[in-house]
């Protein structure tokens, strides 16, 4: 008679080198397999992130166009900047959904060329380029958001003014992005967008507040009239250069209206964020 546990060794001796020898499951990107299908992960075929920020801000651009962008594609911060509360929930916010909505579409007509150029673009932070109406230019600011960005920044310089080049390190990039962004809302006379770009020590110390403006910590009436003398009657400008002046960046440039010429400088401080610099000091030389 044989030993069943004889059997019960010869079985399960069976099952456990017929598990051993289970072919491997295919690899999607083995090139026996074919090509990668849709939907599975292929890494050498995947947008980098500057072709994704290229196509967010030329997305965004094109809804500006027609009229169909929303508060949505903007940081908080950039809201505080351009949409004041309006009511009571706008006060907790500190801006207004509907103002900012309506600030964009207010900027459809000057949207030229929507097809924007990525000067820059670090961990928390991008810079974009786009050409304008008449010789003008989009520049954008995107700020990281999640996998993807949000516009921190939008202004369309609608006077002709010769291209910029936002590239360079992390904060040479940053430093020229603040000095275009803030000499561009001078000439377009967006004062409250310029004062956004300062610090807060700037601020005060140009224009005190009044008992009225505590909140605010500055008198934005007095900064007005700083900024106007500073760039509001100015017709062109340019980068001439930029340098490192301790903790600071100092970023030379030049008015031009007609033939005559105006140096001036400003003088930056580090923000927050990597790559991120404000207004300090500015200056006519």
């Amino acid at each position: 008679m044989l030993d069943t546990r004889i059997v019960t060794f010869s079985f399960l001796l069976a099952f456990i080198v017929g598990c051993g020898s289970k072919p491997a499951a295919p690899s999607a990107n083995d090139p026996k397999n074919g090509p990668t299908l849709p939907g599975k992960t292929d890494s050498t075929n995947a947008p980098d992130s500057k072709t994704l920020a290229q196509k967010q801000v030329s997305d965004f651009l094109i809804a500006v166009k027609d009229r169909k962008a929303t508060a949505d594609a903007l940081t908080p911060e950039f809201k505080r900047a351009i949409a004041e509360p309006v009511f009571d929930a706008d006060r907790e916010k500190g801006y207004s959904d509907a103002a900012a909505t309506q600030w964009l579409q207010n900027l459809a007509p000057n949207v030229g060329n929507t097809e924007a150029r990525i000067d820059f673009i670090g961990s928390t932070l991008a810079f974009a380029v786009a050409p304008g109406k008449n010789g003008g230019r989009a520049v954008v600011r995107l700020a990281r958001n999640g996998s993807g960005w949000k516009v921190d920044w939008f202004h369309i310089a609608t006077k002709t003014l010769p291209d910029v080049d936002l590239s360079g390190n992390e904060d040479d990039a940053g430093a020229k992005f603040t000095s275009v962004a803030f000499v561009d809302s001078l000439l377009r006379r967006d004062y409250i967008e310029a004062e956004s770009l300062m610090t807060t020590s700037s601020k005060a110390s140009l224009a005190p507040p009044f008992s009225s403006d505590k909140a605010r910590g500055y008198s934005r009436a007095i900064l007005k009239t700083k900024l106007e003398s500073f760039g509001g009657n100015r017709e062109r400008w340019t980068i001439v250069g930029t340098s490192r002046e301790g903790a600071t960046i100092q970023v030379n440039g030049a008015f031009q209206s007609g033939e005559m010429k105006t140096p001036f400088v400003l003088t930056l401080a580090k923000g927050t964020r990597p790559g991120d610099w404000l207004i300090e000091k500015f200056e006519l030389k």
